[in-house]
């Protein structure tokens, strides 16, 4: 049971307040315990801590006060602490640490766990305390006591969608979802491609896992935003998914739902019109699923151009008076203030027109929303004057001679045969777990990726035909057909968005990588091969050839929760004739085979928001590119930073960024307070609590390999990796 004060203990704290009066700035700031009991420091996403010990003046003197080795295991989960116990997951299991001292309390085995977080809840009485998180696709439950699995609670994600259970490959998610009252509301990450689910946010019974309510993100007949789609499109289409963060507003009964584009993510051809709720700011009712607004940030989405953080709730000063607001970063760089309640924009927003698509049976819309304030964070073109300064003359001219070939027309250029400049990237911009706010001083500070992409489509059964015209239908002939578009010819992949595969059957088993090319992952969408054929790539990859059909129930089957078996259908699964593949494009990043970028630094800007005015304040570079940074070049900024940004109440903004520095700077100014290198690669948003009046820092440093490793090949897994409190000197 979480402790509450009896009479006695208040008088004892009356003293202890009245010592803490007297005593120094510093030991007063922390007063009592403050936790960070939700991925993102709460339900509101904010990325802000109230705690003020560790300030400007001392925050160059924390040391690291307790370490808990993780050997090679691997996280970017974002730590959250409650009632003195930090809880996060690795790829292998989920952890109970002391907060205080960082023994370990339980573990419980996970094989394969891919999530940025755990979600912890108790029931009023303390007496039912439970971590959920995503398996595979199932919601599960441990006691948050001991870690024994808690049977009579499981959601099969698969259930409910419109399909056919049987043919879901993927419908769990790797950021956690939200607690409101006595319900669990998710998203999910579908997958990419033709024949994806839909996105549907659904509200579960915290107890039972029953399901409350569903909000159709593609909608049914009869739904508002029906006409945005041609008829029955929700039986077919996916996507319109949460698979970045979403926001509780408890307050007012809200939760904020940022949404994904419709799949396919750059060809729209078979569903014209402005597909809602792809690319939409949605809020809902949180105790009913009922659409309360909307927002759509971009009409008949084919740049991929999802929403991905959390919605930030400020409460801003306009004209003399206060307005609870809600702030949403995107993938192409603006920010959409909206108030909470309404959706009554706080700062214009205009209909502006853009290039139309060269593509036949492709219809852009008309126009795209643009808000007049806050200026964008995110660069939005790439010009011939733009090339990388560092590079070769002779690097310079191929990439200058590329450029005049393709599609460049600046925001919103449409996807074409020819090839597509897209800036920001369809991974620029504001990602999951970059933005943080300052809510008493209505701040906003957002990480931006500044790295295009290029979108090019072509035909993809077009391609699978010619191999086997041509007879090539070795490992070679699959691998070119299904993988090579992003993870290259030579498997060298495109470091750090898209791995090597060089070497890979040394760093993961058969089983892991047959349910990866079954299912996919992330942005890899599901690669469709037969037995055979699957056999014979991982033959290609490195596997013995004898591996390949004894892997395919493992490679399918859902992960379950151990010893519970998965509850019956409870849908009537809808008939579905999928539209025909038109075109794709690969994943396409415009690295160096040096790790750079080809347009010019930085790569990673910080940048700080007044949202009461919907002014910038200042912005910096962040972090460096490894590769410059040997060469004594600096400022250039990180390479596709993820997920890692807190600020606190004593004006600091915490982070780390590639080569496994810890970041700290001024919030009013950009000025570096510290960087501190770590023992490892860290990725992950950092926890800030305090216990008994000592606030402290646990960083995650055991993220994904090291730009270097990857471009050299190098990718051994890790030994040292930890989670890492860091505190100021004990006194």
């Amino acid at each position: 049971m979480r402790p509450h004060l009896s009479v006695a203990a208040a008088a004892v704290a009356l003293v202890s307040l009245a010592g803490c009066v007297a005593a120094s700035g510093r030991d007063a700031a922390v007063r009592r315990d403050v936790e960070w009991p939700a991925y993102g420091g709460g339900v509101d996403t904010a990325q802000y801590s109230p705690l003020a010990q560790i300030d400007r003046g001392n925050v160059a003197s924390i040391e690291p006060v307790w370490s808990f080795a993780l050997g090679s295991e691997a996280t970017r989960a974002n730590p959250i602490m409650v009632d003195g116990t930090l809880y996060t997951a690795t790829d292998a299991a989920v952890l109970a640490i002391d907060a205080v001292t960082g023994a370990s309390r339980w573990r419980h085995e996970v094989k394969g766990l891919r999530v940025r977080g755990v979600i912890y809840w108790s029931s009023p009485d303390g007496r039912d305390q439970r971590i959920i998180f995503h398996q595979g696709n199932n919601l599960v439950a441990v006691d948050a006591r001991t870690g024994r699995p808690i049977s009579a609670f499981l959601v099969d994600l698969r259930q409910g969608l419109g399909r056919d259970p049987k043919t879901v490959l993927r419908a769990g998610n790797q950021t956690p979802g939200r607690i409101f009252e006595d319900m669990i509301i998710v998203g999910s990450s579908p997958g990419e491609d033709w024949d994806s689910p839909p996105g549907d946010i659904r509200a579960y019974d915290v107890r039972t896992g029953e399901r409350r309510w569903s909000f159709h993100t593609i909608p049914h007949p009869g739904e508002f935003g029906y006409d945005s789609y041609p008829p029955d499109a929700w039986k077919t289409m996916g996507g319109n998914n949460n698979w970045g963060e979403m926001t509780v507003d408890a307050a007012n009964g809200i939760v904020f739902v940022p949404l994904a584009s419709p799949n396919y993510d750059f060809w729209g051809v078979n569903r014209p019109g402005d597909n809602l709720f792809g690319s939409s700011l949605v809020a809902l009712d949180a105790r009913t699923g009922k659409r309360l607004w909307h927002f759509q940030t971009v009409h008949h989405d084919i740049w991929d151009y999802d929403l991905t953080n959390g919605p930030k709730l400020l409460t801003l000063m306009r004209d003399g008076k206060p307005i609870e607001a809600v702030a949403q970063a995107t993938k192409n760089g603006f920010i959409y203030t909206f108030e909470r309640k309404t959706g009554r924009p706080v700062f214009p927003i205009v209909e502006k027109a853009f290039p139309t698509s060269d593509v036949e049976g492709e219809v852009t819309a008309a126009t795209q929303p643009i808000p007049v304030a806050p200026p964008p964070f995110a660069r939005q073109h790439f010009e011939l004057s733009e090339i990388n300064p560092y590079l070769s003359e002779t690097q310079r001219s191929a990439i200058a001679e590329r450029l005049k070939g393709m599609r460049n027309e600046g925001l919103f250029t449409p996807p074409s045969i020819r090839g597509t400049i897209q800036m920001p990237g369809h991974h620029g911009g504001a990602q999951y777990g970059n933005v943080a706010i300052d809510p008493r001083r209505g701040r906003l500070y957002v990480v931006s990726i500044n790295i295009p992409t290029v979108v090019k489509l072509e035909a993809p059964q077009i391609v699978d035909e010619q191999r086997r015209r041509d007879g090539d239908i070795s490992g070679r002939g699959i691998y070119a057909a299904k993988c090579g578009g992003c993870h290259q010819a030579d498997r060298s992949g495109q470091p750090p968005a898209i791995p090597s595969l060089q070497g890979i059957a040394s760093r993961m088993s058969v089983e892991d990588t047959a349910a990866l090319v079954r299912a996919g992952r992330g942005l890899m969408p599901a690669v469709k091969v037969d037995a055979a054929q699957l056999t014979t790539l991982l033959g290609y990859l490195g596997y013995p050839a004898s591996s390949g059909p004894g892997v395919q129930s493992a490679a399918i089957g859902a992960q379950s929760h151990p010893g519970v078996e998965a509850p019956p259908e409870r849908d009537v699964p809808a008939t579905t004739t999928p539209d025909p593949i038109k075109y794709k494009s690969a994943y396409t990043f415009m690295f160096t085979t040096n790790g750079q970028v080809e347009i010019a630094p930085p790569w990673a800007t910080l940048s700080a928001y007044d949202m009461n005015k919907g002014e910038l304040l200042w912005r910096i570079p962040f972090g460096d590119n490894a590769v410059l940074a040997a060469q004594g070049i600096t400022g250039t900024g990180d390479i596709l930073p993820k997920g890692t940004l807190v600020a606190t109440a004593s004006g600091l903004l915490i982070s780390t960024t590639q080569g496994g520095k810890l970041m700290v700077w001024d919030a009013d100014n950009g000025k570096v307070l510290l960087s501190r290198q770590l023992a490892a690669e860290a990725g992950g948003i950092p926890a800030v609590y305090s216990i008994r009046g000592r606030q402290y820092l646990v960083v995650p440093m055991a993220g994904a390999p090291s730009l270097m490793q990857m471009l050299t090949g190098k990718l051994d897994k890790a030994t040292n990796n930890a989670l890492v409190a860091f505190a100021l000197p004990a006194r």
